[in-house]
């Protein structure tokens, strides 16, 4: 990943509360299901690469 990506929560109210920022070398995903607690957005310009094993 290049740039930065900031995961976060939108409550009923609008408010946006960030859970974290990742950065380049930082490991983070979304675990599997329907529902997911936080959302993830670009906060500067950035790339992503994704793995899998």
């Amino acid at each position: 990943m290049k740039g930065a990506v900031r995961a976060y929560k939108l409550p009923s109210d609008g408010r946006g509360l960030t859970g974290a920022f990742h950065f380049p070398g930082d490991i983070f995903g979304f675990q599997n299901g329907g529902v997911h607690r936080f959302t993830a957005a670009a906060v500067s310009h950035s790339t992503d690469q994704e793995a899998y094993s």
